[in-house]
């Protein structure tokens, strides 16, 4: 996971992390090692100085960007010990969110250090979520191709709205994100190479495209309008420039 200011983290199956700099690539920044088990997924909070981990182990770790633990201060005994998959920050990181085996999202609020919510998918494993721009909103999908919006009110809980009525192409999800000056519109990508823009206040597909016919697709989106692809057999794609976007949707994949 790449941070705006050339910072990337990449996690280990030994269970280290490495941060490296875009600019100087020959040897990582620092090296340190969060969990015992292989590391699933990093995350940079807002301010791009606090890096987030899960793992197989079924614990949530935050780091400093040079490694030293931080204590959460949270009571992760109400998670089950079972793998970790997928994680976010909130836009303002007051909320941190992660899933997994489970197919439950737990919802922390790191300022109170308390619990506020167990959101609950369609009984498959979450493999991707994000917040929308104003944080008020969650989406998170599973390996089936299900995804599932929660409205997040301040006080972390929230009513369930599912996307029933998305025509989804196949595959599981394997990555979704929120328009930053369009929040409404959430990008999801298939382990089919598909990309949907759904429009999540009309509750209607917005476009789609299948930039790849291979497996595990990432989508992020920015806000120019072009869309630059990669995958696990060819690693990149030809740029492309898609007019009618508001948001640029990045694809890529990362090999530690």
């Amino acid at each position: 996971m790449s941070s705006p200011d050339g910072l990337l983290v990449s996690g280990t199956q030994g269970g280290a992390c490495h941060v490296w700099s875009m600019h100087r690539v020959e040897a990582p920044l620092a090296t340190f090692r969060p969990h015992s088990g292989p590391v699933n997924c990093a995350r940079w909070n807002h301010t791009n100085k606090v890096i987030a981990t899960c793992s197989a182990n079924g614990r949530l770790v935050l780091s400093s960007t040079t490694g030293t633990p931080l204590n959460l201060n949270i009571d992760q005994r109400s998670i089950p010990e079972i793998p970790l998959k997928a994680l976010a920050f909130s836009g303002d990181s007051k909320l941190i969110a992660v899933g997994g085996e489970a197919a439950t999202l737990y919802l922390w609020n790191l300022r109170t250090k308390q619990l506020q919510a167990e959101l609950h998918g369609q009984g498959q494993r979450i493999a991707s979520i994000a917040f929308d721009a104003t944080s008020s909103t969650l989406a998170f999908g599973d390996v089936a191709g299900n995804v599932t919006l929660y409205s997040i009110a301040s006080d972390g809980n929230g009513k369930s709205q599912l996307l029933a009525a998305l025509d989804a192409p196949g595959g599981g999800v394997t990555s979704l994100e929120f328009s930053r000056k369009r929040s409404a519109l959430l990008a999801i990508g298939f382990s089919t190479g598909h990309v949907v823009v759904w429009d999540c206040a009309k509750g209607a597909e917005y476009c789609r495209f299948r930039p790849s016919t291979a497996p595990g697709t990432i989508s992020s989106c920015l806000d120019k309008g072009l869309c630059h692809t990669a995958n696990v057999e060819t690693n990149a794609l030809p740029l492309r420039f898609l007019p009618f976007l508001s948001f640029v949707t990045f694809m890529f994949v990362l090999i530690s």
